[in-house]
């Protein structure tokens, strides 16, 4: 197995630059890799693994509004049928309940900060 910053692993050397490393340290490199570190390379040329950079304040504030997004279209997703119940007043008294829940969850979803990402404070997400 041969690296480079370059190109990488290869099985086989088709750059200069590239250093010989044994399979076992490829398969080091990968597993570290698959466990969340990244592969850097040190002043060698040799690959080593490291911890991931930081997420920017960018990044975090994406992060935080998908996880609202994907969390307020479940709230609505559960809440769809709640309310067609109560509108034709078939809905029992703990559909009922379930539907303030929801609904007082959704409304505390939309009033989540994600500028304030990571510091978050999500609401509880009701019981069903």
């Amino acid at each position: 197995m041969f690296y480079s910053n370059e190109s990488g692993f290869t099985i086989q050397q088709v750059h200069e630059d590239q250093k010989e490393i044994p399979d076992s340290y490829w398969e080091e490199m990968v597993i570290g890799q698959a466990q969340g570190k990244v592969i850097s390379t040190d002043q060698q040329g040799l690959p080593y693994l490291a911890d991931p950079p930081p997420l920017t304040n960018e990044q975090l504030a994406l992060i935080a509004e998908a996880t609202k997004a994907n969390l307020m279209a479940e709230a609505t997703r559960v809440i769809a049928p709640l309310e067609d119940a109560q509108k034709y007043a078939m809905a029992t008294a703990e559909e009922l309940s379930s539907l303030e829940a929801w609904q007082k969850y959704r409304v505390m979803l939309f009033r989540v900060n994600i500028s304030s990402a990571p510091d978050i404070e999500w609401p509880i997400t009701p019981k069903t």
